[in-house]
Protein backbone atom coordinates (compact mmCIF):
# COMPACT_ATOMS: atom_id res chain seq x y z
CA UNK A 1 0.00 0.00 0.00
CA UNK A 2 1.73 3.40 -1.21
CA UNK A 3 1.64 6.77 0.86
CA UNK A 4 -1.81 8.08 -1.32
CA UNK A 5 -4.02 4.66 -0.45
CA UNK A 6 -2.85 5.71 3.33
CA UNK A 7 -3.80 8.40 3.33
CA UNK A 8 -6.92 8.07 1.52
CA UNK A 9 -7.81 5.85 4.21
CA UNK A 10 -7.34 8.35 7.13
CA UNK A 11 -9.52 10.32 5.17
CA UNK A 12 -12.55 8.38 4.89
CA UNK A 13 -12.24 7.33 8.35
CA UNK A 14 -12.63 10.73 9.08
CA UNK A 15 -14.94 11.95 6.25
CA UNK A 16 -17.82 11.45 4.37
CA UNK A 17 -16.46 12.02 1.00
CA UNK A 18 -19.82 11.85 -0.76
CA UNK A 19 -20.80 14.66 0.92
CA UNK A 20 -17.20 16.70 0.59
CA UNK A 21 -17.42 16.10 -3.03
CA UNK A 22 -21.16 17.07 -3.73
CA UNK A 23 -20.27 20.94 -3.19
CA UNK A 24 -19.87 22.46 -6.61
CA UNK A 25 -16.24 24.20 -6.70
CA UNK A 26 -17.37 27.90 -8.86
CA UNK A 27 -16.76 31.31 -9.17
CA UNK A 28 -18.93 31.99 -6.00
CA UNK A 29 -17.47 29.26 -4.17
CA UNK A 30 -14.12 30.41 -4.84
CA UNK A 31 -14.78 34.17 -3.86
CA UNK A 32 -16.42 32.72 -0.68
CA UNK A 33 -13.19 30.92 -0.23
CA UNK A 34 -11.19 33.06 0.14
CA UNK A 35 -13.49 36.50 1.56
CA UNK A 36 -13.53 33.76 4.51
CA UNK A 37 -9.81 33.06 4.61
CA UNK A 38 -8.17 35.63 4.09
CA UNK A 39 -7.45 37.13 6.99
CA UNK A 40 -5.99 33.67 8.66
CA UNK A 41 -3.15 34.12 5.07
CA UNK A 42 -2.03 37.32 6.71
CA UNK A 43 -2.72 36.19 10.48
CA UNK A 44 -0.75 32.14 10.30
CA UNK A 45 0.99 32.38 6.69
CA UNK A 46 1.95 35.83 6.08
CA UNK A 47 1.30 39.17 7.73
CA UNK A 48 2.09 41.47 4.25
CA UNK A 49 -0.15 39.35 2.48
CA UNK A 50 1.26 37.00 0.70
CA UNK A 51 -1.53 34.03 -0.92
CA UNK A 52 0.96 31.70 -2.79
CA UNK A 53 3.23 28.78 -0.95
CA UNK A 54 6.71 29.72 -0.54
CA UNK A 55 9.48 28.11 -2.69
CA UNK A 56 12.49 27.11 -1.42
CA UNK A 57 14.84 28.02 -4.63
CA UNK A 58 17.19 30.16 -5.21
CA UNK A 59 19.33 30.50 -1.83
CA UNK A 60 15.80 31.28 -0.52
CA UNK A 61 16.41 29.67 3.22
CA UNK A 62 13.63 31.03 5.09
CA UNK A 63 9.82 31.74 5.23
CA UNK A 64 9.74 34.93 3.64
CA UNK A 65 13.09 34.94 1.63
CA UNK A 66 10.77 31.45 0.03
CA UNK A 67 7.57 33.47 -0.70
CA UNK A 68 9.61 35.99 -2.33
CA UNK A 69 10.96 33.82 -5.16
CA UNK A 70 8.17 33.82 -7.83
CA UNK A 71 8.13 37.69 -7.68
CA UNK A 72 12.33 38.19 -7.99
CA UNK A 73 11.81 35.45 -11.25
CA UNK A 74 9.22 37.65 -12.22
CA UNK A 75 11.61 40.94 -11.76
CA UNK A 76 14.79 39.51 -14.00
CA UNK A 77 11.82 39.44 -16.99
CA UNK A 78 10.75 43.08 -16.23
CA UNK A 79 14.60 43.69 -16.16
CA UNK A 80 14.99 42.24 -19.32
CA UNK A 81 11.89 44.45 -21.05
CA UNK A 82 12.85 47.41 -19.06
CA UNK A 83 16.89 46.93 -20.98
CA UNK A 84 15.37 46.17 -24.65
CA UNK A 85 13.17 48.91 -24.52
CA UNK A 86 12.74 52.56 -25.04
CA UNK A 87 9.79 53.00 -23.33
CA UNK A 88 7.74 52.62 -20.06
CA UNK A 89 7.20 49.02 -19.75
CA UNK A 90 3.33 47.80 -18.51
CA UNK A 91 3.11 44.81 -16.00
CA UNK A 92 -0.10 43.17 -15.27
CA UNK A 93 -0.39 40.49 -12.56
CA UNK A 94 -3.76 38.17 -12.78
CA UNK A 95 -5.76 36.97 -9.82
CA UNK A 96 -3.39 39.24 -7.52
CA UNK A 97 -4.95 38.15 -4.08
CA UNK A 98 -3.64 41.15 -1.71
CA UNK A 99 -1.25 42.03 -4.55
CA UNK A 100 1.61 40.96 -2.22
CA UNK A 101 3.83 40.85 -5.32
CA UNK A 102 2.57 43.66 -7.41
CA UNK A 103 2.99 45.69 -4.20
CA UNK A 104 6.65 44.06 -3.55
CA UNK A 105 8.04 44.20 -7.66
CA UNK A 106 6.05 48.01 -7.53
CA UNK A 107 8.01 49.58 -4.71
CA UNK A 108 11.84 47.15 -6.53
CA UNK A 109 10.79 49.17 -9.86
CA UNK A 110 9.84 52.50 -7.83
CA UNK A 111 12.72 54.28 -9.96
CA UNK A 112 12.53 52.64 -13.11
CA UNK A 113 9.83 53.50 -15.94
CA UNK A 114 7.62 50.76 -15.32
CA UNK A 115 3.38 50.90 -14.36
CA UNK A 116 2.01 47.69 -12.64
CA UNK A 117 -1.93 46.89 -12.77
CA UNK A 118 -3.01 44.01 -10.23
CA UNK A 119 -6.40 42.18 -10.94
CA UNK A 120 -8.46 40.07 -8.40
CA UNK A 121 -12.63 39.13 -8.42
CA UNK A 122 -12.48 39.29 -4.77
CA UNK A 123 -13.88 42.72 -3.42
CA UNK A 124 -12.67 42.22 0.02
CA UNK A 125 -8.69 41.25 -1.81
CA UNK A 126 -8.61 44.68 -4.04
CA UNK A 127 -9.74 46.77 -0.59
CA UNK A 128 -6.97 45.46 1.24
CA UNK A 129 -4.60 45.37 -1.73
CA UNK A 130 -5.67 49.13 -2.61
CA UNK A 131 -5.41 49.84 1.33
CA UNK A 132 -1.78 48.98 1.40
CA UNK A 133 -0.86 50.99 -1.55
CA UNK A 134 -2.40 54.21 -0.32
CA UNK A 135 -0.26 53.00 3.24
CA UNK A 136 3.23 52.30 1.25
CA UNK A 137 2.38 55.51 -1.03
CA UNK A 138 3.10 53.89 -3.61
CA UNK A 139 2.48 55.65 -6.85
CA UNK A 140 2.88 53.02 -9.68
CA UNK A 141 0.48 50.62 -8.87
CA UNK A 142 -3.27 50.20 -9.41
CA UNK A 143 -5.43 47.59 -8.11
CA UNK A 144 -8.77 46.92 -9.60
CA UNK A 145 -11.65 44.59 -9.03
CA UNK A 146 -11.83 42.42 -12.71
CA UNK A 147 -12.43 38.92 -14.09
CA UNK A 148 -9.07 37.62 -15.68
CA UNK A 149 -11.43 35.38 -18.27
CA UNK A 150 -12.75 38.62 -19.50
CA UNK A 151 -10.16 41.16 -20.32
CA UNK A 152 -10.38 43.10 -23.60
CA UNK A 153 -8.12 45.70 -25.01
CA UNK A 154 -9.78 47.97 -23.82
CA UNK A 155 -8.11 47.28 -20.32
CA UNK A 156 -4.29 47.81 -21.61
CA UNK A 157 -1.66 46.06 -23.12
CA UNK A 158 0.96 44.71 -21.28
CA UNK A 159 4.52 44.10 -21.78
CA UNK A 160 4.25 41.26 -19.15
CA UNK A 161 1.62 39.47 -17.49
CA UNK A 162 2.36 37.07 -14.61
CA UNK A 163 -0.19 34.90 -12.53
CA UNK A 164 1.04 33.04 -9.10
CA UNK A 165 -0.86 30.38 -8.04
CA UNK A 166 -4.74 31.77 -9.67
CA UNK A 167 -4.67 30.54 -13.21
CA UNK A 168 -6.25 27.17 -11.55
CA UNK A 169 -9.52 28.81 -10.59
CA UNK A 170 -9.81 29.42 -14.66
CA UNK A 171 -13.63 28.62 -15.21
CA UNK A 172 -13.04 27.78 -19.12
CA UNK A 173 -8.71 27.56 -20.03
CA UNK A 174 -9.70 28.52 -23.58
CA UNK A 175 -11.70 31.64 -22.58
CA UNK A 176 -8.70 32.53 -19.96
CA UNK A 177 -5.91 32.28 -22.55
CA UNK A 178 -8.00 34.55 -24.78
CA UNK A 179 -8.50 37.37 -22.33
CA UNK A 180 -4.61 37.22 -22.11
CA UNK A 181 -3.94 37.10 -25.44
CA UNK A 182 -6.33 40.37 -25.48
CA UNK A 183 -4.19 42.38 -23.33
CA UNK A 184 -0.31 41.18 -23.84
CA UNK A 185 1.79 42.66 -26.07
CA UNK A 186 3.23 41.73 -29.27
CA UNK A 187 6.34 39.39 -27.87
CA UNK A 188 4.82 39.97 -24.48
CA UNK A 189 5.47 37.13 -22.29
CA UNK A 190 3.22 35.28 -19.68
CA UNK A 191 5.04 34.25 -16.78
CA UNK A 192 3.15 31.40 -14.75
CA UNK A 193 3.77 29.66 -11.36
CA UNK A 194 1.34 26.59 -10.72
CA UNK A 195 0.46 23.19 -9.78
CA UNK A 196 -1.16 20.88 -12.59
CA UNK A 197 -1.72 17.30 -13.21
CA UNK A 198 0.99 15.44 -14.75
CA UNK A 199 -1.52 12.94 -16.53
CA UNK A 200 -4.83 13.13 -18.37
CA UNK A 201 -7.59 12.71 -16.34
CA UNK A 202 -8.14 9.23 -18.53
CA UNK A 203 -4.29 8.25 -17.62
CA UNK A 204 -4.98 8.82 -14.06
CA UNK A 205 -5.77 5.66 -11.74
CA UNK A 206 -9.14 5.97 -9.79
CA UNK A 207 -7.15 6.56 -6.50
CA UNK A 208 -5.08 9.47 -8.19
CA UNK A 209 -8.30 11.15 -9.79
CA UNK A 210 -9.65 11.03 -6.17
CA UNK A 211 -7.03 12.13 -4.06
CA UNK A 212 -6.24 15.02 -6.93
CA UNK A 213 -9.53 16.12 -6.94
CA UNK A 214 -10.01 16.40 -3.06
CA UNK A 215 -6.58 18.52 -2.71
CA UNK A 216 -8.17 21.08 -5.86
CA UNK A 217 -11.14 21.16 -3.65
CA UNK A 218 -9.17 22.03 -1.24
CA UNK A 219 -7.76 25.00 -2.35
CA UNK A 220 -10.84 26.32 -4.26
CA UNK A 221 -10.22 24.12 -7.41
CA UNK A 222 -12.21 22.75 -9.79
CA UNK A 223 -10.12 20.30 -11.17
CA UNK A 224 -6.21 20.63 -11.99
CA UNK A 225 -5.07 20.55 -15.26
CA UNK A 226 -3.34 18.29 -17.40
CA UNK A 227 0.64 19.97 -17.97
CA UNK A 228 0.10 19.45 -21.50
CA UNK A 229 -3.35 20.05 -22.69
CA UNK A 230 -3.29 23.38 -20.81
CA UNK A 231 0.34 23.87 -22.86
CA UNK A 232 -1.16 23.39 -25.95
CA UNK A 233 -4.14 25.60 -25.36
CA UNK A 234 -2.09 28.38 -24.47
CA UNK A 235 -0.19 27.49 -28.06
CA UNK A 236 -4.01 27.49 -29.73
CA UNK A 237 -3.84 31.07 -29.03
CA UNK A 238 -0.93 32.18 -30.35
CA UNK A 239 1.75 31.75 -27.24
CA UNK A 240 4.56 29.85 -27.85
CA UNK A 241 6.33 28.18 -24.65
CA UNK A 242 9.45 29.74 -23.99
CA UNK A 243 10.25 28.14 -20.68
CA UNK A 244 9.14 25.15 -18.95
CA UNK A 245 10.27 24.33 -15.38
CA UNK A 246 9.35 21.08 -12.81
CA UNK A 247 10.21 23.24 -9.76
CA UNK A 248 7.61 20.73 -7.60
CA UNK A 249 11.17 20.40 -5.33
CA UNK A 250 10.79 23.61 -4.09
CA UNK A 251 7.58 22.64 -2.67
CA UNK A 252 7.96 20.31 -0.20
CA UNK A 253 9.55 21.35 2.39
CA UNK A 254 6.01 23.09 3.10
CA UNK A 255 3.86 20.92 2.25
CA UNK A 256 5.74 18.27 4.32
CA UNK A 257 5.27 20.30 7.38
CA UNK A 258 1.51 20.69 5.98
CA UNK A 259 0.96 17.10 5.68
CA UNK A 260 2.56 16.52 9.36
CA UNK A 261 0.19 19.07 10.92
CA UNK A 262 -2.70 17.37 8.99
CA UNK A 263 -1.73 13.93 9.78
CA UNK A 264 -1.84 14.91 13.86
CA UNK A 265 -5.64 15.78 13.48
CA UNK A 266 -6.47 13.29 11.30
CA UNK A 267 -5.39 10.64 13.58
CA UNK A 268 -7.92 11.23 15.83
CA UNK A 269 -10.86 9.90 12.90
CA UNK A 270 -13.92 9.51 16.15
CA UNK A 271 -13.40 13.47 17.22
CA UNK A 272 -13.25 14.48 13.59
CA UNK A 273 -16.62 13.10 12.92
CA UNK A 274 -18.00 13.92 16.39
CA UNK A 275 -16.74 17.34 15.62
CA UNK A 276 -18.46 17.39 11.88
CA UNK A 277 -21.98 16.16 13.55
CA UNK A 278 -21.96 19.27 15.78
CA UNK A 279 -20.98 21.32 12.66
CA UNK A 280 -17.86 22.42 14.52
CA UNK A 281 -15.32 21.78 12.35
CA UNK A 282 -16.18 24.15 9.33
CA UNK A 283 -16.53 22.57 5.59
CA UNK A 284 -13.09 24.67 4.65
CA UNK A 285 -11.06 23.55 7.77
CA UNK A 286 -12.18 20.15 6.86
CA UNK A 287 -10.80 20.41 2.93
CA UNK A 288 -7.51 21.91 4.00
CA UNK A 289 -6.82 18.83 6.84
CA UNK A 290 -7.49 16.73 3.39
CA UNK A 291 -5.62 18.91 0.93
CA UNK A 292 -2.50 18.89 3.59
CA UNK A 293 -2.69 15.17 4.14
CA UNK A 294 -2.56 14.67 0.37
CA UNK A 295 -0.08 17.32 -1.34
CA UNK A 296 3.31 16.19 -0.59
CA UNK A 297 2.28 12.49 -1.33
CA UNK A 298 1.16 13.22 -4.68
CA UNK A 299 3.94 15.45 -5.49
CA UNK A 300 6.39 12.88 -4.07
CA UNK A 301 4.65 10.34 -6.23
CA UNK A 302 4.71 12.84 -9.47
CA UNK A 303 0.83 12.77 -10.30
CA UNK A 304 0.46 16.63 -8.73
CA UNK A 305 3.70 18.67 -10.19
CA UNK A 306 4.96 22.44 -9.63
CA UNK A 307 6.07 24.82 -12.62
CA UNK A 308 7.18 27.94 -13.91
CA UNK A 309 5.92 28.34 -17.19
CA UNK A 310 6.96 31.13 -19.66
CA UNK A 311 5.06 32.00 -22.63
CA UNK A 312 5.65 34.99 -25.16
CA UNK A 313 3.58 36.13 -27.49
CA UNK A 314 4.16 35.60 -31.29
Amino acid sequence: MDTIDQQLLKIRACFDLDTLLSTEIDGAYTMSYYSKLSKWYRLLHSKEGAMHFPLYLDEASDHHAALHVPANRIASVIRSKVTQSQRSIKVLELGCGHAYNSLYLSQAFSKQPVEFTAVDFTPNNVKWANAKVKELGIDNLRVVQADFEALTKDFGQFDVVFATESLCHARNVERLFRSIQEVLQQEGQLVVFDGYCTKSAAEQSDKEALASRLLAMGFAVETFAAIEDWIQLGKEQGLSLMQKDDISAAMLPNLQRFQSGSDRLLSYPRSMRFLRSLRLLPELTARHLIAGALAAPLLEAGVIAYYQLVFEKL
